[in-house]
Formats: C-alpha cells, structure tokens, sequence
C-alpha cells in the first residue's frame, strides 16, 4: 500500500481491486478483514469516500505508526513474547537437566 501512498499528505488511496491484485489475495471479504483488524490494531487509519457521482470513489489509507495506543499494542505484544520466549527456555532446560539426572552410567 506504501507504493500507492502521496508524497504530501501520506494517503494511499486504493481500491480494494487494486489492494487484491498487488497483494495476491483473491477475496473481497478477507482485504475487509485485514483492513479492519489493522483498524482495530490502531496501525492504519481509513477515510471512507462516499460516491457522490456516478464513477465509484476509492478510500484512502494512512498508517498510524505514531499512534499511542498502536505503541502501547505493539510493545505489550513484544513483552508478551518475550516472556512466553524467556518460559520455553526454562522449561526445555528444566527438561533437559531431568533427563541428565535420569541417565544410568554405562
């Protein structure tokens, strides 16, 4: 989307045709899906644009990176896996020194 996004304001504007084609993905529903959980995410922001003519406008998109509660997500989410990350390593270690004690000397 970043290709589609203007110099000046950081809008991409894109129709969901195009975000289909550019990203490989074959259905309607899953780009509103995507586009909705990085809603919710607070990650991309979406300006609806309601057709007042008879051609179909296009919305536009703008990533919210500097959004303070995407950061607050974002490094909660990167905590979270460091932990459960940190709880593997003690628990393959814990294993792996349980198997050493179980040994029987050949």
């Amino acid at each position: 989307m970043s290709e589609f996004m203007s110099c000046d304001t950081g809008l991409a504007e894109i129709s969901y045709r195009g975000l289909m084609q550019h990203s490989g993905v074959g259905s309607q529903a899953t780009i509103a899906a995507a586009l909705q959980h990085f809603e919710q995410m607070r990650f991309l922001q979406v300006i609806r644009n309601r057709a007042v003519s008879p051609l179909r406008r296009v919305n536009q998109y703008y990533f919210t990176l500097d959004d303070p509660e995407f950061q607050a997500i974002a490094a909660n989410t990167f905590q979270q896996q460091r932990a459960e990350i940190e709880l593997q390593k003690q628990l393959r270690s814990e294993e792996r020194e349980a198997r050493c004690q179980n040994k029987v000397p050949v």
